[in-house]
């Protein structure tokens, strides 16, 4: 188990390389890993001690957790394809879900979102997701 920001940042990039397809670089305090396939999203992990953010996607769903387990959790989940990244945008990114496939269909797990402003641009909606790791069905 990681108990520090350099250990969970070893402990991340020792899993990262059994996947030599899949892109990532430091950045500062973490990893930036790219989107692993088309249509999927790209996945951030900094942090140290009590303080560690995950970010999906181009910035606008982002996670804190006080552990770096979770951290990790968050990630491997990010890399699934039990997880997927719902963004709304106008000419900016105006709100991005987490959902999680169960059973019965998708299930919101987090959402963030800037206010709604009252423009007359065209709405659209992107799912994103990644298929790194597999799950049963």
């Amino acid at each position: 188990m990681p108990e520090s920001g350099r250990t969970a940042l070893e402990a991340l990039l020792s899993k990262l390389r059994r996947y030599p397809e899949l892109r990532y670089r430091l950045i500062p305090g973490g990893v930036r890993i790219e989107a692993p396939n088309p249509g999927g999203f790209a996945i951030t992990f900094q942090g140290e001690g009590t303080d560690w953010l995950v970010a999906f996607g181009e910035g606008g769903l982002h996670e804190h957790f006080e552990r770096a387990e979770e951290a990790l959790d968050f990630v491997a989940f990010g890399l699934s394809d039990r997880c997927r990244l719902r963004e709304t945008r106008t000419c900016f990114l105006q709100k991005a879900a987490v959902e999680m496939r169960e059973r019965d269909g998708w299930t919101l797990v987090h959402e963030v979102g800037a206010p709604r402003i009252a423009f007359r641009r065209r709405r659209s909606q992107v799912v994103l997701q990644n298929t790194l790791l597999k799950s049963p069905p």
